[in-house]
């Protein structure tokens, strides 16, 4: 799908959720701004009790569920086959899933070879760790800072 739809169908979701979430974001490849994008990953935080309510409010789209997990629905647009993901996140984990589902792999990959060159690790459900404690992951700006790295804007996170 081109970036355009795919941007404004991210936008018409969280339009849909805007009473179910207290913040949603769209990540991945639309966020990276790439021309051709093959799925879509939103980010949200939903308000308390809301989790589950989220099917529901999406059952207007032409979007199907497909399935859920606690942290992850996934449903699909049966027209063109595409994959729309919504992952669940909370305050404290916001900047380490926005990160994380924003990608690239790569950009990951690169992210944690640094935090491992600095004796931390990068867990993709926690944030940066040193000896098992967590010491970022509300931002991204702060998880850059604690892997000593100035901030890449997603555009240009290859």
């Amino acid at each position: 799908m081109e970036f355009e739809h795919a941007e404004n169908l991210g936008k018409e979701i969280i339009a849909l959720l805007v009473r179910h979430v207290e913040r949603a974001e769209i990540a991945g490849s639309v966020r990276r701004r790439r021309p051709q994008v093959n799925d879509l990953d939103i980010v949200v935080i939903p308000k308390m009790w809301m989790w589950s309510s989220i099917p529901a409010a999406l059952e207007s789209s032409d979007l199907k569920f497909v399935r859920g997990k606690d942290e992850l629905l996934t449903f699909v647009r049966y027209l063109d086959n595409f994959t729309v993901d919504i992952y669940r996140a909370s305050p404290q984990t916001w900047g380490t899933l926005l990160l994380i589902r924003t990608g690239s792999k790569m950009h990951n990959v690169k992210l944690c070879v640094r935090a491992r060159e600095l004796g931390l690790m990068l867990s993709a459900k926690k944030g940066v760790l040193h000896q098992g404690i967590v010491i970022a992951s509300r931002t991204e700006e702060e998880i850059f800072k604690a892997l000593q790295m100035d901030f890449i804007p997603p555009e240009l996170r290859i």
